[in-house]
Order: structure tokens, then C-alpha cells, then sequence
């Protein structure tokens, strides 16, 4: 007599093979996340550690439990960071582009783990979902980076407009106090002229009056005489006026490897012509 069926059908029979399958899969992983774990000591006998590997359940991880971040605080976070604080545009841009690339490397390393047979994939499985995760806050901050790169963009031609419209307040106003409210050309050319004659006659003015080694005057030459050529006095008054502006009122002396310096100021530059006056 042959020997008696241990199934009653195929079906049964497979049911069986998943059964034992997944069982041994089970323990499989188990056996995995223990390797991760540090070992727990459970005993002490005359100095010497006796260990065995702490266990876990073979559960699938959660994800985590921290207060869910959404998109839209991350394009805000970003766009007030970069618009205000953290380089602007062209560090957005950067910034971006590195995510991306790190997004890219996170997904390739996944797909790497993804072709792996089942059983490796099930002891890889916490690291793919990690990756998963990783790639897709990556790919966030890249489209929240992008926004704030125009963002920035637009705060930067904001600053910059309300720059240019306080600095020409101030060259109005410069003008009005070195000229008067009906400015007369001959004024404006005479200080014009005088004053870039005095970048020059600086060094032996400032060597006599300070005692210093060299000297300059930190101005805009190229514009006054630009529009000392043109014979603009419009743009001649503004130059002398940019000019005021940008000197100090008094002079400095630094002292260099090259020596003492002198950094001239609109009061010598007053004094000097002051004396050129009484010669």
C-alpha cells in the first residue's frame, strides 16, 4: 500500500509551502535585526561579561513620530531665510542644486536595494523606507529652494530700488547744502576741477600737513571728469556731490608695511582750496 496523503489537495499543499515560507523569512529577519542591535549584558560572573544579541520584533518599522512637517513651512522657512539672511539668490541656487543631486544619489541607492532578491530586501527593508523617506524631504527642499531662489530674486530688485531711491535723496539733498537751491555753473565747475586736481596734490599736502609717508583720496575721478568732458553741469553737480559722500568729513592716518598713509577727508580737500585761495 502506498503511504497515506498528508494533503487532501494541491491547494492545501501550498498553502503549507507559504506557510513554512514565511515562517522562515520571519525568522530570517529576526536573526538580521539582531546582528544591528548592541549586545545586552545579562550577567556578570567574576568579572567576565556574558552577552547575548538583544532582540526585536520582526515588525515592519514605523515611520517617525515627530510633528509632521508640511511643504508649504519649508518653501516659507526657506524663502524668509534666503530673501533676508542666508546670501540670497545665488545661495538658494547652490543649496538647490545640491539637494537635487543628493535626492538623485539617495534614489539610486534605493533602486540598487530594490533589485534585490525578497528575502535581502525583507533585511534591508528599514533602510529602504529610510531612502524612500530622504529622497522625498530632498526633492521637497529642492522645489521649496527653487521658490526661494525667485523670492530672493525679487527681494534683492526690492532693496535694490529702495537703495537707489535713498541715495539719490541724499546726492538732492548734497547738492542743495554745496550749491544752493539756483546752483551756479561756475561754482559747481570750479569745485569740480578743483577737487580732482586735489587726488593728485594730496600726497605732497597731506606729506606736509601730517607728516605722512603717502596719501589719497578715495573719490570717483573717472565721473567727474567724464562729466567735466561733457560739460554737463547737471551731472557735474551730482558727481561733486556723490564725491562728498563718499569721503569722510575728517582725514585718517593708518599705518601700512608701505609706510604712514593718509586718507584724506572733505575738510582738507576745503582746507587745501582754502590756501590755494590766499597763495
Amino acid at each position: 500500500m502506498g503511504q497515506p496523503r498528508k494533503y487532501a489537495s494541491a491547494a492545501e499543499k501550498m498553502q503549507a509551502y507559504r506557510q513554512r515560507k514565511a515562517l522562515a523569512l520571519a525568522e530570517l529577519r529576526t536573526k538580521a535585526d539582531a546582528l544591528a542591535q548592541p549586545p545586552k549584558i545579562v550577567e556578570k560572573v567574576v568579572e567576565k561579561i556574558v552577552t547575548v544579541p538583544a532582540k526585536r520584533s520582526a515588525q515592519k518599522l514605523t515611520k517617525s513620530s515627530h510633528p509632521a512637517i508640511w511643504p508649504t513651512d519649508r518653501q516659507r522657512i526657506m524663502t524668509e531665510q534666503f530673501s533676508h539672511y542666508h546670501g540670497g539668490e545665488d545661495a538658494a541656487k547652490r543649496m538647490g542644486r545640491n539637494t537635487k543631486m543628493a535626492a538623485t544619489a539617495v534614489l539610486e541607492i534605493k533602486k540598487l536595494l530594490d533589485s534585490l532578491p525578497y528575502e535581502k530586501r525583507l533585511v534591508m527593508a528599514a533602510d529602504i523606507e529610510s531612502l524612500e523617506q530622504a529622497a522625498s524631504v530632498l526633492n521637497s527642499y529642492t522645489d521649496a529652494l527653487g521658490v526661494a531662489q525667485r523670492e530672493a530674486a525679487f527681494a534683492r530688485e526690492v532693496r535694490d530700488s529702495k537703495h537707489q531711491r535713498e541715495q539719490e535723496a541724499r546726492i538732492a539733498a548734497t547738492v542743495l547744502q554745496l550749491f544752493g537751491g539756483s546752483p551756479d555753473p561756475l561754482v559747481i565747475t570750479s569745485m569740480a576741477t578743483d577737487l580732482v586736481a586735489f587726488t593728485t596734490e594730496i600726497k605732497s599736502w597731506a606729506r606736509q600737513q601730517h607728516g605722512v609717508d603717502k596719501a589719497l583720496m578715495d573719490i570717483d575721478e573717472f565721473e567727474i571728469k567724464q562729466a567735466l568732458h561733457n560739460r554737463n553741469v547737471t551731472i557735474l553737480a551730482k558727481a561733486v556731490a556723490k564725491a562728498r559722500l563718499q569721503l569722510p568729513l575728517r582725514g585718517e592716518r593708518h599705518e601700512t608695511k608701505e609706510g604712514l598713509w593718509w586718507h584724506g577727508g572733505w575738510e582738507d580737500f576745503m582746507a587745501w582750496r582754502a590756501e590755494r585761495k590766499t597763495v
